[in-house]
């Protein structure tokens, strides 16, 4: 199985409703502007997994599990905890958390087959075909959004509405940054 870039996944995102994002509240523009970061990453990652040696894809892997328990995992979080929330008076969203409890079972997986490939326990191609699970949750995902929850969200809420989520967000990333930066200073004093 060889990776390839998403781009018939891509070229669904490009609907006359998804064009007009530039009149999105920050929050939703924030979060749009994420998925395209991760699709690039994921994109670029794909392209060079497959012409590495196992020494490159061991580091190339690894910095995959980080982003993804890392950058990921928090713009989940931020769905999870502030966009979602606030947009269930007017859209259901139980499918999109049951879809992020989906790709974080994925992910687990995926950084499974990675600890047994590490050990020598596995063949590189199962840890390619979890991986490439994971991204393909991730694009679908992504595209979910952009396509259905993220124009539901700017169709029905007021502008204070957007003002409120935008505002939770910011507040939400400001506690994340502050408890990692607690996090990193007891880490240097246990050192």
């Amino acid at each position: 199985m060889t990776f390839s870039p998403f781009n018939e996944r891509e070229d669904m995102l490009h609907t006359e409703e998804s064009e007009s994002t530039s009149e999105w509240s920050p929050a939703t523009l924030h979060l749009v502007d994420e998925h395209e970061r991760f699709r690039a990453k994921m994109a670029e990652w794909q392209k060079v997994l497959k012409d590495s040696d196992d020494e490159e894809r061991r580091r190339i892997l690894r910095d995959i599990a980080a982003f993804l328990d890392g950058e990921v995992e928090l713009h989940a979080r931020k769905e999870d905890e502030v966009y979602f929330p606030a947009l269930e008076p007017y859209h259901a969203t139980l499918l999109m958390y049951e879809a992020h409890d989906l790709i974080r079972n994925e992910v687990a997986s995926f950084k499974e087959a990675l600890a047994a490939w590490e050990r020598g326990e596995l063949p590189f191609g199962k840890v390619q075909a979890s991986l490439e699970r994971v991204f393909t949750l991730l694009h679908d995902h992504f595209g979910e959004e952009e396509l259905v929850y993220f124009p539901a969200a700017e169709r029905n809420w007021s502008e204070a509405e957007k003002a409120e989520v935008w505002e939770k967000m910011q507040a939400f990333l400001r506690d994340e940054s502050e408890t990692q930066d607690t996090q990193n200073q007891q880490g240097g004093a246990e050192r």
